[in-house]
């Protein structure tokens, strides 16, 4: 058998991430509906996706907690934004740029707020489950943020290959050095990809409309400060973990 078929790859790795953020969706829509389906039927109890109990005290996830009809009006809103940017998110990046990467905000926050409550939760009773699915969700996260920044832009035409020089073979490395070469580049490229999508959500948000950017640009410069020194960041971890490395897509 071929152990080096069986090693995982940038590609490999790209296709997990996609089918996790998509997993995320279709769960977390089914969640909402059902909480619709019963709500439609008898708006009157609470509807509670995620909570936990401890010391006779409930906590309830924030804004996935829903009672009478303003309840069932938010539940029902959430499904339209978050279906909504869902669609969106998988438009032709032709004239659809804007709607494109909005989707794409909105379906980061949506997984950013269900991480949140998860976590929250299982900081409170520390059960195994509560852990396990904070876990869980947390990854689902990487995978939207994954998705989000390999869609973000369109893709650019790679140059023609080089013909392979005719060198001296060099004398093939370890197979432990290899592995650790190779997981080493897995991390920065998804370091990498992290920087740049926050770099570009940023440059995005700042080409608002006109009247968008006379309603706060303190706020602007203070969130802008705040996401280049997380894009620097993400970029000397990948430069300590690869140093070698270049920026790979």
């Amino acid at each position: 058998m071929d152990l080096d078929r069986l090693k995982p790859n940038g590609r490999s790795l790209g296709i997990l991430a996609v089918g996790g953020a998509w997993f995320f969706i279709v769960v977390s829509l089914l969640h909402v509906s059902w909480a619709i389906a019963v709500m439609w039927v008898d708006p009157s109890g609470p509807i509670k996706l995620y909570h936990t109990v401890v010391g006779d005290v409930s906590y309830d996830a924030w804004a996935l907690t829903y009672a009478g009809v303003v309840g069932l009006v938010f539940a029902i809103l959430q499904l339209l934004v978050v279906s909504g940017a869902a669609v969106t998110s998988t438009l032709p990046f032709d004239r659809t740029l804007s709607a494109r990467r909005a989707g794409h905000l909105v379906l980061c926050g949506w997984s950013a707020l269900w991480v949140l409550n998860l976590v929250r939760l299982a900081a409170i009773d520390s059960q195994l489950d509560s852990v396990a699915q904070a876990a869980l969700l947390s990854v689902l996260f990487g995978c939207t943020v994954w998705r989000a920044s390999s869609g973000w832009s369109p893709r650019r035409s790679k140059p023609p290959a080089k013909p392979p020089a005719l060198d001296v073979p060099a004398a093939a490395p370890a197979a432990a050095d290899a592995d650790k070469d190779s997981f080493s580049a897995l991390v920065a490229v998804a370091l990498n990809k992290l920087a740049r999508f926050v770099q570009r959500a940023l440059r995005w948000v700042l080409a608002a409309p006109p009247r968008i950017r006379r309603g706060g640009r303190v706020a602007r410069r203070k969130a802008a400060g705040g996401l280049n020194r997380v894009a620097d960041f993400v970029r000397k971890q990948a430069g300590r973990v690869a140093p070698n490395t270049g920026d790979a897509d």
